[in-house]
């Protein structure tokens, strides 16, 4: 059998296609070599952001004053299974994935590590999940996100991180579609809009306004989901995107 060497594909973004004829191999080599450096650049950047578990952790000692790590919940054994402990940190991020779990039909268990004297120390499980379940993680994670990028400064950069992630964003959009120009899979005039996007310098004058939709997932039987980072650009004199 004949061995076939596999392709090397990037992680995210850009991978080796099959090329036209006619590429324009500096712009394509330079764009490509940009990207990456971003990519680099973007993964070092963002480790430093706050992570979930950080956020619910953060979360739960500010609203219920627990430590998210310490205090837990244990289930007893029974025939079918074994005993298991869960801590509050994972019994939150559960709640918020399930919000229409009917807790009373939750294992008979105990919670455990509650500090002396606190105000849920006569609560059941079903109690404090249903506690749990009242929090607002989406709004916990916008406001940690926003506290980071505007008032702490970026990894060995001048500037804040909101700078350096707009900053960031630009190379990576710019490389990207240089990548396409130079494949011959797009033509200069079609860029021109997201080009002055993200650098109104380059916007010519009289241009065209240009809508930006966010891609919407429709479920069978399934609240409508908004697909994060996936934008679909139109300018004002063509049709939106209705489908």
């Amino acid at each position: 059998m004949t061995n076939i060497q596999d392709l090397n594909v990037y992680e995210f973004g850009l991978s080796h296609l099959l090329l036209p004829a006619s590429i324009d191999e500096n712009l394509l080599l330079d764009a490509t070599q940009r990207w990456q450096s971003c990519y680099e650049d973007m993964r070092e950047f963002m480790a430093g952001t706050p992570s979930v578990r950080t956020v619910i952790n953060q979360m739960l000692q500010e609203h219920l004053t627990l430590d998210g790590e310490r205090v837990g919940l244990r289930f007893l054994a029974t025939e079918a299974r074994s005993s298991s402990i869960i801590s509050l940190y994972e019994a939150c991020l559960y709640m918020q994935q399930h919000p229409f779990l009917d807790t009373s039909q939750v294992p008979e268990g105990q919670l455990i590590h509650l500090p002396a004297n606190h105000r849920f120390s006569g609560y059941t499980v079903p109690m404090l999940l249903d506690e749990l379940r009242g929090l607002d993680l989406e709004q916990a994670i916008k406001d940690a996100w926003t506290r980071h990028f505007l008032n702490n400064r970026a990894p060995r950069q001048p500037v804040s991180c909101h700078a350096r992630a707009t900053e960031l964003y630009k190379i990576h959009f710019e490389a990207s579609g240089d990548v396409l120009l130079a494949q011959g899979s797009i033509n200069a005039t079609a860029l021109n809009p997201m080009f002055a996007l993200i650098d109104p310098l380059l916007a010519a004058p009289g241009s065209e306004n240009i809508c930006i939709e966010h891609i919407v997932l429709k479920r069978p039987a399934a609240d409508a989901r908004v697909l994060p980072g996936s934008w679909v650009f139109t300018l004002d004199t063509d049709q939106p995107v209705s489908q």
